[in-house]
């Protein structure tokens, strides 16, 4: 039983692996059946993220309500000496309110420089 053993072991030759092609249960309709889904799966990303581009406003692009509405005119009375409202106050958005805010409360100019970008408000005396 030893030899036998040692026999085994000082064989450098290891036994021939069989390979099939195919693991077992898996077949050629099972492989078409994944890669259908696969591309269907990939379509509808494709779709999905052409949506996303597309889509212009982002989600601070909302119209206000009329408190909110009333409050960005309270705003904009504040720094009536310098700045005046450029677009009706109905085509205001959440994000001009916010930039107001940030204008305000932190005294932020890029916040008003984008407004005027934006043409939200103009400079008192300017066309």
């Amino acid at each position: 039983m030893i030899k036998k053993l040692l026999g085994m072991l000082g064989k450098s030759e290891p036994a021939p692996v069989q390979v099939s092609e195919k693991p077992p249960g898996f077949h050629d309709q099972e492989k078409e059946e994944l890669l259908k889904r696969l591309k269907h799966l990939e379509e509808k990303q494709e779709v999905l993220m052409n949506q996303q581009k597309g889509s212009p406003q982002s989600e601070d692009d909302y119209s206000l309500s009329e408190k909110q509405i009333n409050f960005a005119l309270s705003l904009l009375e504040k720094m009536k000496h310098e700045y005046e409202l450029a677009v009706e106050p109905s085509a205001l958005t959440v994000k001009d309110l916010n930039r107001l805010v940030a204008y305000q409360k932190y005294n932020n100019k890029g916040a008003i420089v984008n407004l005027q970008k934006k043409g939200i408000v103009k400079r008192k005396g300017t066309a």
